[in-house]
């Protein structure tokens, strides 16, 4: 075996028991619920149970007590029909817009690179039969503006885009979004910045949230200060 195996499986058996052999972690589940999330890293690698668990160094507490999500967008390792890595949170229970639904977070993003593009929240969909289809919403943050890509209706994969707040670059910034009754709010900063009727969606969904790069480089360090799902 080479020298390069042998440091790549070290890595992986480190994250997926979260552990590592270089710098103790932090688990975000001492201070972060995350009893109904997982952890979709790249590998790809799928980590279902959180408690007393930070990766290597994809996830952990800071010593600020900031849940840190950090990628390199150039690795290799996606999940199933995606084009890009990610280090993301997914929300097990889905849920039918009938119901009530609510995602709350503090998030700073910081990349070096200028014009880049990440997603940090999503309402994704499945199936009735578990087929997965693309995000109902993303939420992004691409060339330091925050932006809403938003599918219009239910049989197509094209959307809108919608700026959201501009200049959240290299700073705190809160996002609240929820589904009540067929209508989609979204608040930036604890300002209402869209309400949208989303009855013609008819799809199973479930939140996510983390770091997803919609491309092949940078580096991107995310950290939530709080989150909250209702």
């Amino acid at each position: 075996m080479t020298t390069r195996f042998i440091t790549n499986l070290i890595l992986l058996i480190c994250c997926v028991f979260g552990l590592s052999f270089i710098q103790h972690y932090i688990a975000p589940s001492t201070k972060f619920n995350l009893t109904a999330w997982k952890l979709q890293i790249p590998g790809p690698v799928e980590i279902k149970d959180l408690k007393d668990y930070a990766a290597c160094p994809y996830f952990y507490l800071t010593p600020e007590g900031f849940m840190h999500f950090h990628l390199e967008a150039s690795e290799k390792g996606t999940t199933p029909n995606a084009t890009h890595v990610r280090d993301e949170l997914r929300n097990l229970p889905n849920w039918k817009i009938i119901e009530n639904h609510e995602l709350s977070t503090i998030i700073h993003v910081n990349c070096k690179m200028s014009d880049f593009k990440v997603t940090i929240i999503q309402i994704k969909c499945v199936t009735d039969n578990g087929e997965n289809v693309p995000p109902f919403l993303r939420v992004a943050v691409e060339g330091r503006n925050l932006y809403a890509h938003l599918k219009e209706n239910a049989n197509s994969n094209k959307g809108t885009k919608i700026l959201l707040k501009s200049n959240v670059d290299n700073m705190f910034f809160s996002v609240n979004v929820k589904v009540k009754d067929k209508i989609l709010v979204i608040a930036v900063d604890d300002s209402e910045v869209l309400s949208k009727d989303i009855s013609y969606w008819v799809l199973n969904n479930h939140f996510k949230m983390g770091c997803y790069p919609q491309q092949s480089e940078g580096i991107f360090d995310i950290d939530v200060k709080d989150m909250v799902v209702n």
